[in-house]
């Protein structure tokens, strides 16, 4: 029997382990940040107040590693099971393939699965045909005068790719003057990350940001904290094995963002 708990006490060890590998984080943190995981592996299933750091990232603790989603599934899909896991949402091996698609479709299948899984998705932002008819009109009358690429409005229906299509600093102008946008992106992120809980963000890789020469893709990260002092996000890269913490200005990170929502239980 006392094999049978220390074995037990050694796999929730390891698995504390791979949680604190997944998110790096500053000296000063590392105690409160054990016993948030230790808390969450041992399964509170209830989300914990996040860490502030000496250098002013506020950071939600305990991102619970991925056991069912394999490295090799879309980083949607990998982000939505850490997400679900962090909340107390636990996948079934049967759920999985639902999950399992390029883009924002994990992000799709996560809010259909709301009602049966027993959970709830919000959506802070979402982005649509008439949000983009906007942006398209005043990136194109950009485009025209620092001839860069111009969107066709065949592309109307096709979100993702129109961003896909555009150029860095025209999008900047068109997108990042938006003060009310970019500060409806920032309060939703604060609005989770206050309460222990990561976002999905699903956005447009390898185009602005802290990644250059990276392929410009629609993905998801998982947001899971911000510096107000810096006025930054503070993300992960599901695809990513290191596991670091990306970081982006809310400018730049709205000028790149399709949705933006969570999972609630």
């Amino acid at each position: 029997e006392t094999k049978g708990k220390n074995r037990e006490q050694k796999d929730v060890d390891q698995l504390i382990g791979a949680t604190l590998d997944i998110l790096p984080i500053r000296p000063g943190a590392v105690d409160a940040r054990a016993l948030a995981d230790r808390d969450r592996v041992l399964g509170t299933g209830r989300p914990v107040a996040p860490i502030k750091t000496k250098e002013g990232d506020l950071l939600v603790t305990g991102i619970r590693p991925g056991l069912l989603v394999p490295p090799s599934a879309s980083p949607g899909a990998i982000a939505v099971e850490r997400a679900m896991r962090t909340v107390g949402v636990e996948l079934e091996t049967f759920d999985l393939p639902q999950f399992n698609s390029a883009g924002d479709g994990p992000v799709n299948t996560a809010r259909n699965l709301a009602f049966p899984l027993k959970y709830r998705f919000v959506d802070e932002f979402k982005a649509d045909e008439g949000s983009f008819d906007k942006l398209r009109r005043d990136y194109n009358q950009l485009a025209k005068k620092t001839g860069a690429p111009i969107v066709d409005d065949a592309l109307r229906l096709n979100l993702a790719g129109q961003l896909n299509l555009m150029d860095p600093e025209t999008l900047r102008q068109a997108r990042g003057t938006k003060t009310n946008e970019i500060g409806g992106f920032r309060r939703a992120v604060q609005k989770y990350v206050s309460k222990g809980i990561p976002v999905l963000w699903v956005m447009c890789d390898g185009m602005i940001g802290d990644n250059p020469g990276a392929k410009r893709q629609i993905t998801v990260m998982l947001i899971i904290g911000m510096n107000p002092a810096k006025d930054e996000v503070l993300y992960l890269d599901p695809s990513d094995p290191s596991g670091a913490t990306r970081r982006m200005t809310f400018h730049d990170g709205w000028c790149v963002t399709l949705n933006v929502g969570a999972i609630i239980r």
